[in-house]
């Protein structure tokens, strides 16, 4: 049962993190609600699917062959970084955070911030945060 939605940047959260097993994964949360196939034209050779938790706001993208997390996508309301709510902050107020926690190398679009420091990139809809994708560093 996840509890904490505190984002560890590069690796994930407390209980959900990056290269975790799917075993692991299944026992902690249950069966996902969905595995989406994902189609990659740039990594042939990897076989993921999203694996959908809809009640705890999780997605993690899971490597098939290996049955290991590979990122997190999240789009749970109490999702923190540095301690603060942030589901629902603009890009600017998203910028500023990630500046305050010393994060200084962002590209920034309309709807999407990449802070490749953190692993951590953050899709916006309607001037909101939408979600949130947790890589690797």
């Amino acid at each position: 049962m996840m509890k904490n939605y505190e984002i560890i940047p590069g690796q994930g959260f407390e209980e959900i993190y990056i290269n975790m097993l799917g075993e692991d994964l299944k026992a902690l949360l249950g069966e996902p609600d969905e595995m989406e196939l994902l189609d990659d034209e740039f990594f042939d050779d990897v076989e993921e699917a999203i694996w959908h938790y809809n009640a705890f706001g999780l997605y993690p993208i899971v490597d098939l062959d290996e049955e290991r997390v590979n990122a997190i996508l999240c789009d749970h309301p109490d999702l923190t970084l540095g301690g603060k709510m942030i589901m629902k902050m603009n890009p600017k107020e998203i910028q500023n955070l990630l500046k305050e926690l010393g994060y200084k190398n962002l590209a920034v679009e309309e709807d999407y911030i990449e802070c490749p420091e953190a692993g951590l990139n953050f899709v916006f809809e309607d001037n909101r945060l939408d979600l949130v994708d947790i890589d690797i560093i």
